[in-house]
């Protein structure tokens, strides 16, 4: 697999007993390119870079920046980006609800619900949406999944569909707006929800220009060393187990599961 994405291989142990082990885990690596460039257009690369959850990355580049900066942003101008943050984690929730969800229990994908998930959250119409979640409701999808999933998972995908239903409603007033600190001059962070967790931006400038930044994203955390997400696939021992597990965990980036059974 060439790129970022992750390559995962069921291995079999002692015993004959299988697991799923992570034998390549890339993630975009943005940082690198973002060093070095003038203060004002690091938000504006960072959304150009990441194809999705772009509206958070991009509201975290901002606020990171200017508490880096010493800079105001003025709360409506933060309260229409987190909007634009929260339909895009409605819109990343619900696709993957409606495309992947139903493969799991052998139905076909509800493509035309998808479609019009897109305009609603691109509008950010939120009584479409309410209609929209209802129609899923009468459909009896999200009921399903949930009765089909392994004891484990289904409390997973059960916040999941509670997430999407309350960022579908959201309004945020002054104090939920998220914010950037700064606890030495020169640098900034910021954090913001994003539909697979929380994401953070770390930066420092000095002279008008960016020094440092490091991104700490949510699919990256749960890979790397200490993360979740080895001990969640070491339990899987066949590919029905890994879909699951993969679409509860539901990385950023691609992924591919090698079937053949290799030896540990």
């Amino acid at each position: 697999m060439r790129g970022p994405g992750l390559r995962l291989a069921l291995v079999e142990g002692p015993g004959g007993r299988r697991s799923c082990r992570v034998v390549h885990a890339v993630f975009p690596a943005v940082e690198g390119l973002l060093r070095g460039m003038p203060v004002g257009t690091v938000a504006q690369v960072v959304r150009r870079l990441h194809g999705l959850c772009r509206a958070a990355q991009g509201l975290a580049a901002d606020l990171a920046i200017a508490a880096a900066t010493g800079v105001s942003i003025p709360g409506d101008t933060v309260r229409v980006a987190w909007r634009q943050a929260e339909m895009e984690a409605v819109c990343e929730i619900g696709m993957r609800m409606c495309l992947d969800w139903p493969l799991l229990i052998d139905e076909a994908p509800r493509t035309q619900e998808a479609r019009h998930l897109v305009t609603l959250t691109r509008a950010a119409d939120g009584a479409g949406l309410a209609r929209w979640l209802a129609a899923m409701e009468d459909q009896g999808l999200p009921g399903r999944v949930l009765d089909a999933a392994p004891p484990a998972l289904a409390p997973v995908f059960a916040v999941r569909l509670a997430d999407l239903c309350r960022r579908a409603g959201l309004d945020i007033q002054g104090d939920g707006l998220p914010q950037g600190v700064s606890s030495a001059p020169g640098q900034g962070e910021a954090g913001v929800q994003c539909a697979r967790g929380r994401l953070t931006h770390h930066g420092l400038a000095e002279r008008g220009r960016l020094v440092d930044y490091r991104i700490d994203a949510p699919t990256a955390r749960r890979f790397a060393a200490g993360g979740d997400a080895a001990a969640l696939l070491a339990a899987c021992g066949n590919a029905c187990a890994v879909n699951w597990t993969m679409q509860a965990i539901d990385p950023c980036v691609g992924w591919r599961l090698d079937e053949a059974v290799e030896m540990a």
